[in-house]
């Protein structure tokens, strides 16, 4: 599950890319250009935490076999200690699959690991700007083709610090 998100999570990572957005699209404030990837980096951070927590609260539920209402509470307990949010407790059940159907939630944090990991792949292949690249569009439209047998191991070795490394590094 979440082999579309790579891609998707992958696109994103161009929101927090200092030359991109310098070079592509036309931000040449240092100043701005410090708090949007700033700001991305924050987004990225509470996307982690939120998915964790948000995982870790329907592990407990399919495991644990507890009722709606302690998962509720579970959940506001757990958004409170690791983000400091006051967060009603429903909001766990809230993701377009419902939470007693599928276990999809954590392929997005799964995704988002292979997607640094490809962007590491990419940039060691292709260069810092990939996206400049005819052969690296070629190469990323092989992996994106509809219906493509994707070898995740050609990229991804789900190294969780590629992904937090990005995130807490400064330097860009």
């Amino acid at each position: 599950m979440g082999i579309t998100e790579i891609f998707s999570i992958l696109l994103e990572r161009f929101s927090r890319n200092r030359t991109y957005l310098r070079k592509k699209i036309g931000i040449t404030d240092d100043k701005n250009l410090d708090e949007i990837i700033e700001l991305n980096k924050f987004m990225e951070l509470f996307f982690v935490v939120f998915y964790s927590v948000n995982s870790l609260t329907k592990m407990k539920f399919w495991s644990d076999s507890l009722s709606i209402e302690d998962m509720n509470e579970i959940y506001s307990e757990m958004m409170m200690k690791y983000t400091g949010l006051e967060m009603p407790g429903q909001y766990w059940m809230l993701h377009h699959i419902m939470p007693e159907s599928i276990m999809y939630v954590p392929s997005y944090l799964l995704a988002a690991v292979r997607s640094a990991e490809l962007e590491r792949k990419i940039e060691e292949k292709f260069g810092q700007n990939w996206w400049e690249l005819d052969k690296a569009g070629t190469y990323l439209k092989t992996l994106m083709k509809d219906g493509a047998d994707i070898n995740l191991s050609e990229f991804s070795t789900l190294e969780s610090k590629v992904l937090l490394k990005g995130i807490t590094n400064s330097a860009d």
